[in-house]
């Protein structure tokens, strides 16, 4: 079917059997003319993957494009969601597969060895590897967000294909299809071919942005905390311009950070003013 409202329609809210529906969607795919409806009805959550990774395998099958990439979409989506007073979870791929954070003591030989919380469905009922408590760090956080019970099947699944996969599987999964449940990912990325750095360049900013809203675990975060939440959003003088916060840093390739001169000096102000001002221009 090509009529993408009709889909939305008669598939996505069509009726059902089951009590949860899964829709996956390709953030390029949300062309102009779709139902604004999509935004507004169920849960959503946004599964970002650093570009670096992605360009590599995505031109192992057809050359990327920014458009096919779908960074500047997701972004559009993520924005549309908190416009509508739903911000959604960002899940990045990398921290799915390799979260260290530890919800039990386990022994990578062993199996569980600890105390599983009484909270979590797998309590006394199943032996965990290593990797499986790291995914299930953060697939149990997502399923919280979602208010969908968390189960054990979640991190197991048999290999080969599925009826589900749709046309792409021959060109997209692959990997996939060999895969059992959650891998690490590779500790070193594939090389990187120079000719895709523009499509790098022109991306990342995108990811970087959505990889600040990535739901944070105890043991892994991407953002310092804010001892003083009120100094999330402000903007800083860097380099003979007024920066956001996030883009209030100095690069090492600068000069002044390589002859070692570098100087950073914080202001307060009180009630719209300068604190001690005159002792900062001095």
């Amino acid at each position: 079917e090509s009529d993408g409202n009709k889909v939305v329609k008669e598939i996505i809210f069509g009726p059902g059997q089951k009590k949860y529906r899964f829709c996956k969607h390709m953030a390029s795919h949300r062309l102009p003319g779709l139902t604004d409806e999509l935004m507004k009805k169920g849960k959503h959550c946004i599964l970002i993957r650093n570009p670096l990774d992605v360009l590599t395998s995505y031109n192992k099958v057809i050359p990327p494009s920014l458009t096919d990439l779908g960074y500047c979409s997701m972004v559009s989506i993520y924005s549309d969601l908190c416009g509508e007073g739903k911000p959604p979870p960002v899940i990045d791929s990398d921290l799915l597969r390799e979260d260290p954070e530890l919800l039990v003591e386990f022994s990578a030989k062993s199996g569980l060895t600890g105390k599983m919380p009484k909270s979590c469905s797998l309590y006394g009922k199943v032996q965990l590897k290593e990797k499986e408590v790291a995914a299930m760090a953060t697939l149990r956080g997502l399923c919280d967000d979602l208010g969908i019970p968390f189960q054990a099947a979640m991190l197991r699944w048999e290999s080969g294909p599925k009826p589900f996969d749709g046309m792409w599987a021959p060109y997209w999964y692959k990997n996939t299809h060999k895969s059992t449940g959650f891998e690490p990912p590779r500790k070193y990325p594939s090389p990187f071919p120079l000719s895709l750095y523009n499509l790098l360049e022109q991306s990342s900013p995108f990811y970087n942005l959505l990889k600040r809203y990535v739901r944070q675990t105890a043991a892994r975060s991407f953002n310092p905390k804010l001892p003083v939440p009120a100094n999330e959003k402000l903007l800083s003088w860097v380099g003979d311009e007024i920066v956001l916060r996030e883009s209030a840093k100095v690069s090492v390739f600068d000069s002044v950070v390589q002859g070692g001169d570098a100087v950073w000096e914080g202001l307060r102000i009180y009630n719209g003013k300068i604190f001690k001002l005159e002792e900062h221009l001095d």
